[in-house]
C-alpha cells in the first residue's frame, strides 16, 4: 500500500519545474497587457510551452516533460487554459484559470490501483495578497468505494524575491507553502503522513518554476519555457 500512497501523492502534487543552455526566456514588459484569463504569474497563452524536470526518491530518478497550452476551455462559466503534457504520468493534463489575482487549477478523472479522483480543484496562488496571508479549501476523494475529505491550507511566505532554479535566477518570485491533509485512517491505508508540506514557487512572466516535497525528495523544476505573446 505504501507504493500506492506515494504514486497518489505524486499525481496529486504534480504540475503542477531551467538551465541556461537553450533557455527561451522572455522578459515581461511592465505595461504588457495579458489576454483575459492570464497574468504575470499565470502567463499561459495558447501555444506557450513549459519544459520541466521531474525528480523523486533516493537516489533520485530524473525525467522531463513538456506542457503545451493548447486551447481555452469554459468550465462553470469561467475560461481555463488547457495545458497538455507529453508524458501524462509525470504531468497530467491541467486546466488553469486566472481571475483577479487568483490562480485556480483543475485536473480530472484520475484512477490508480483503487484511487479515484474525479476532480481535483486547487486555488494554488493569490498573487495580490500580503505576506503571511492564508487560505483553505477542501474536497472529497474516493477510495475503494469510500469517500474521504482532503484539505488544502496555503500560506504566502514571501514576495518579490529572486528564486534560483537549476542555475537560473528568477526575479519577482512568490513562495507559497501548501499543506495537504488527509484523514488518519486513509493515511494509514496509503502508508503516507496525514499532513504533507508542498513548497511552491512562482516567477513573474513564467508561472510556477518549482514545486517540491522535501520529505519524499519529490521535485518538479522548470528547465526552459517559451511564452507566446
Amino acid at each position: 500500500m505504501k507504493n500506492i500512497g506515494i504514486k497518489f501523492l505524486a499525481i496529486l502534487l504534480i504540475f503542477s519545474s531551467c538551465t541556461k543552455s537553450g533557455l527561451e526566456e522572455i522578459t515581461t514588459p511592465t505595461l504588457f497587457q495579458w489576454p483575459a484569463g492570464t497574468s504575470d504569474y499565470a502567463p499561459y497563452t495558447n501555444g506557450s510551452t513549459f519544459v520541466f524536470e521531474s525528480s523523486n526518491g533516493l537516489p533520485a530518478v530524473v525525467d522531463s516533460f513538456t506542457y503545451t497550452v493548447v486551447t481555452d476551455t469554459i468550465i462553470n462559466s469561467a475560461t481555463y487554459r488547457k495545458l497538455v503534457s507529453n508524458k501524462p504520468t509525470l504531468g497530467p493534463t491541467v486546466y488553469v484559470n486566472y481571475n483577479a489575482g487568483v490562480v485556480t487549477e483543475i485536473t480530472y478523472n484520475f484512477s490508480l490501483q483503487g484511487f479515484t479522483l474525479p476532480v481535483v480543484t486547487q486555488t494554488v496562488l493569490k498573487d495580490n495578497v500580503a505576506v503571511n496571508n492564508t487560505w483553505n479549501e477542501s474536497q472529497n476523494i474516493s477510495l475503494m468505494g469510500f469517500t474521504f475529505p482532503i484539505t488544502f491550507t496555503y500560506t504566502l511566505l514571501q514576495k518579490d524575491f529572486t528564486k534560483t532554479v537549476l542555475g537560473v535566477a528568477y526575479a519577482n518570485s512568490i513562495s507559497i507553502k501548501q499543506e495537504l491533509g488527509i484523514p488518519p485512517a486513509l493515511a494509514t491505508i496509503a502508508g503516507i503522513p496525514a499532513t504533507t508540506q508542498i513548497d511552491n514557487f512562482y516567477a513573474k512572466g513564467v508561472g510556477r518554476v518549482e514545486r517540491g516535497v522535501v520529505s519524499t525528495n519529490n521535485f518538479t523544476r522548470i528547465k526552459r519555457y517559451n511564452v507566446v505573446k
